[in-house]
């Protein structure tokens, strides 16, 4: 197996579906904190405390300001 990870979901989840469905920006935004997430301490960034990540690059994601400060509400 090779070390480059995965993240797992719930499928049957309600919240998984009501997020697509609803607010699919906050579901990209989501999947880029737990693909960003301090989980090791050879992380690029050591600043960070584990399960921390760096976010607000919202163009990244094809966001507005606007809708990234909603995202991060939900």
């Amino acid at each position: 197996m090779d070390d480059k990870g995965f993240i797992k979901f719930i499928r049957e989840s309600k919240e998984y579906e009501m997020l697509i469905l609803r607010r699919p920006t906050a579901f990209v935004l989501l999947s880029l904190i737990v693909k960003r997430a301090k989980r090791t301490n050879d992380h690029p960034y050591p600043e960070l405390e584990m399960g921390e990540a760096l976010i607000g690059d919202y163009r990244i994601y094809g966001a507005t300001e606007r809708t990234y400060r909603t995202d991060k509400n939900i």
